[in-house]
């Protein structure tokens, strides 16, 4: 049987493995934020008609926000380095 602590296998072998999953995972959520701040703006924008939400200048706005913080997280777990 391998010994996970002692980097030979395992679960928690590769530290760096769990960070690049973390990395994926932060862009993963970044892009399903920026869809979902991108339909909200196209919406209160009345781009994207058949909601309440359509041509609402509040649900642009909400979006906008969405759409920044979506590129902000994507933007981090993308260009951030870890320390050696």
């Amino acid at each position: 049987m391998k010994d996970a602590a002692a980097g030979t296998g395992g679960f928690a072998s590769g530290i760096g493995s769990n960070f690049v999953g973390l990395r994926v995972g932060a862009v993963v959520v970044a892009l399903l934020v920026l869809l979902a701040g991108g339909t909200f703006a196209g919406q209160g924008l009345g781009y994207i008609p058949g909601s309440f939400m359509t041509g609402d200048m509040h649900w642009f706005w909400i979006g906008s926000v969405m759409v920044v913080v979506g590129l902000a997280i994507g933007g981090a777990a993308i260009f951030y380095r870890r320390a050696a």
